[in-house]
């Protein structure tokens, strides 16, 4: 609301907004979780963050248009999970919509397979002390 005041910001569907950016938020959380049950220290929890979480998020088109790329490296950004929720998060602002339930469907799938085994590896105690 506050930012209105100083940017003309419309928000045409607030709804899938909401909803990606929840299921990116549950996505990434997940993945959080999970790097932190499997790392023995910090320093492996970092090195994973930095060669993997970093690489692949810079990619997503976030700084981007993706449209600009080549036709070749644009195959290796349409495999990435981390574009579509960039991009479908961005469509959200934009008055002319297209709805692709295929990507929706593979968000879903990618956080509850994420969630289920965070939660897994919560409830199985891996390096719980007891």
């Amino acid at each position: 609301i506050i930012i209105n005041i100083f940017f003309d910001i419309h928000f045409y569907n607030f709804l899938r907004i909401t909803y990606y950016l929840s299921i990116t938020s549950i996505i990434f959380g997940s993945m959080g979780c999970i790097i932190g049950f499997i790392s023995y220290t910090w320093d492996s929890q970092q090195s994973f963050f930095n060669f993997f979480i970093v690489p692949i998020s810079l990619l997503s088109g976030t700084f981007f248009s993706v449209t600009i790329i080549e036709a070749e490296w644009k195959n290796i950004f349409l495999f990435n999970p981390f574009y579509y929720l960039v991009s479908c998060f961005r469509k959200g602002f934009y008055n002319n919509q297209i709805y692709d339930l295929k990507v929706d469907v593979i968000l879903i799938i990618l956080g509850f397979f994420l969630v289920y085994i965070t939660t897994y590896i919560f409830k199985k105690g891996y390096k719980v002390i007891n």
